[in-house]
């Protein structure tokens, strides 16, 4: 067995999505940084790699509970976010999950502090977390103070990278990364000190759910920097650095890219309809208020 032979292929569970007009959109209620006033070398979240996936299909549950460590600065289970999302689902059965259900289900049922989970996969295995029932309601109960108010997708007026790059600086201060998706290709497991390279990579590969932390300048270049959860054998002490040409081409809509936002869905769709950005947020929560107690 040859040593990329040996470097096994990442079986995720990153399923495509339906485009949905209905996803909020980051760039239309937050005005994004100019491009010459992002630094060359920044994180908004943790690059430590402590955990490994392995086969099993909860890449979006380590990516989405990962964004929320983040922010939150608690450790969550990702065996519980995946039970969660499957519930959203309404299949705990099939295989993998969206990015949307994933962040649907931190909006909805919040993420547990792994510190209370009392199952795990490696313990009680895939097919008992992921049944929503076997988790006890005490313990959805703590979840839910980690909810999020909503999650919105990237957008803005660069290319897809720069958006990125621009709406990780822009949430510098809440520490939000983003949660998005590609076809991970075998060969990125053995990339020289876990930089993508540009091209020469092969076409097929898997699905995978990933998060982006930050950015990092290589050869006079920036790079998205993806933590992911396979790990420290591979990459850069398990860190990989994507280049503008694989993002832009690899990272698209039928997976999505999302950031989370301290803002709620009616909010931001008002936010939208005005065309107003979050600096607008204090009074048009007043204002939904007022409208919710006399106008409905």
């Amino acid at each position: 067995m040859t040593d990329l032979q040996d470097k096994r292929m990442l079986d995720s569970g990153l399923r495509e999505q339906p485009i949905d007009e209905r996803d909020l959109r980051f760039g239309a209620v937050v005005t994004l940084p100019p491009l010459e006033t992002i630094p060359n070398n920044f994180t908004v979240g943790r690059t430590e790699v402590t955990v490994d996936q392995k086969n099993t299909d909860l890449c979006t549950a380590y990516a989405t509970t990962q964004a929320n460590e983040d922010q939150e600065r608690v450790e969550f289970s990702p065996d519980f976010q995946f039970a969660m999302t499957k519930f959203i689902e309404g299949n705990p059965n099939s295989w993998g999950a969206t990015i949307r259900d994933a962040c649907a289900s931190l909006v909805k049922y919040g993420s547990l502090p792994i510190v209370n989970a009392e199952f795990s996969w490696q313990k009680q295995g895939r097919g008992f977390i992921a049944d929503w029932d076997n988790w006890p309601e005490a313990l959805k109960q703590k979840a839910i103070l980690y909810a999020k108010s909503s999650y919105a997708l990237v957008s803005g007026p660069y290319d897809l990278f720069d958006n990125m790059r621009a709406t990780l600086w822009a949430n510098r201060n809440e520490r939000r990364s983003i949660v998005t998706g590609l076809v991970w290709r075998n060969s990125w497991m053995v990339a020289k000190d876990g930089v993508i390279p540009n091209q020469g990579y092969e076409d097929n590969g898997t699905p995978h759910a990933i998060r982006i932390v930050g950015v990092k300048y290589i050869h006079g270049e920036p790079y998205l920097i993806a933590p992911l959860t396979s790990g420290t054998r591979y990459g850069d002490n398990g860190v990989f650095y994507l280049p503008r040409v694989v993002v832009n081409k690899e990272c698209s809509m039928k997976w999505g890219y999302y950031t989370f936002i301290d803002a709620t869905p009616d909010q931001i769709r008002y936010l939208q309809k005005k065309s107003l950005t979050t600096k607008s947020l204090w009074w048009v929560r007043i204002w939904l208020i007022i409208k919710k107690l006399f106008l409905s």
